[in-house]
């Protein structure tokens, strides 16, 4: 990422926690109905980005998917995921 994305993303991360509250817990679904698991296997913070939100987030979802040969529209939303002292991402499959 560029400086100019980084400083775009940023303003994005300020923008949300001071708006809608700021991130929320990290979980994975269930695989049948979309349901929620929270498990101590994750316990980050993490908020979606909206899809094609603007221009600048447009170009890295563009840039990203095709480092991947995918379609831009193939791929889900940019989140970003907070992790502070004492939290983790293990294997929770």
């Amino acid at each position: 990422l560029t400086e100019a994305e980084l400083q775009h993303l940023d303003a994005i991360v300020t923008q949300q926690t001071r708006v809608k509250g700021g991130f929320e817990g990290s979980y994975t679904d269930t695989g049948i109905d979309g349901a929620a698991v929270h498990s101590a296997e994750r316990t980050s913070t993490f908020f979606h980005m909206r899809k094609f939100g603007d221009s600048k987030l447009r170009a890295i979802e563009t840039r990203g998917a095709e480092q991947v040969g995918l379609s831009a529209a193939n791929v889900e939303p940019l989140q970003v995921v907070a992790y502070r002292d004492g939290q983790q991402f293990t294997t929770h499959h």
